[in-house]
């Protein structure tokens, strides 16, 4: 009863003084799969300084819910390589997570494509405010089909901090 009084009258000088009482940040293990395709594109793509727009789902330990990815090529270095910086927004139930990664993506002899490379948490909103941390990404998208949509399937893993 003490204890519970001694908070209370905390939390009351606080809020008179005009202060607010912060919570520290707990970190998280990440886990994520992402699901995107292309939404729009410069009709230069994929060349140096184009861009992409790609929109799909992520499900993992943050909840499942909808993404929103806008990609730069930033280089060329090999005939098969492109460099990529990108952000993202990924909406969920209880708020938002901000990313922003950089990585390759490089074509396969079979028509696919495979990229890689490491990201970080700039930010969100409701649970995830103030969101950061870091992780590494995979991925890989299937050969073009006519018929059929062909999105990157990405998986992530890494850390943030809420």
């Amino acid at each position: 009863m003490f204890r519970r009084s001694v908070l209370a009258l905390a939390v009351w000088a606080s809020a008179l003084a005009g202060g607010t009482l912060a919570l520290a940040a707990v970190k998280h293990h990440v886990s994520q799969t992402v699901k995107v395709s292309s939404i729009s594109q410069s009709s230069n793509y994929p060349n140096p300084g184009s861009r992409n727009t790609s929109a799909g789902t992520v499900t993992g330990t943050l909840g499942s819910g909808a993404i929103v990815q806008k990609l730069l090529i930033t280089g060329h270095p090999t005939v098969t390589t492109y460099t990529f910086s990108a952000t993202s927004t990924g909406f969920y139930a209880h708020g938002t997570t901000k990313v922003s990664v950089t990585g390759t993506a490089t074509a396969q002899a079979n028509g696919s494509t495979t990229v890689a490379g490491h990201g970080h948490y700039t930010g969100g909103t409701g649970r995830y405010r103030g969101a950061r941390g870091k992780f590494s990404f995979t991925g890989t998208i299937p050969p073009p089909n006519p018929t059929v949509p062909t999105p990157l399937v990405g998986h992530l893993t890494g850390s943030i901090s809420y």
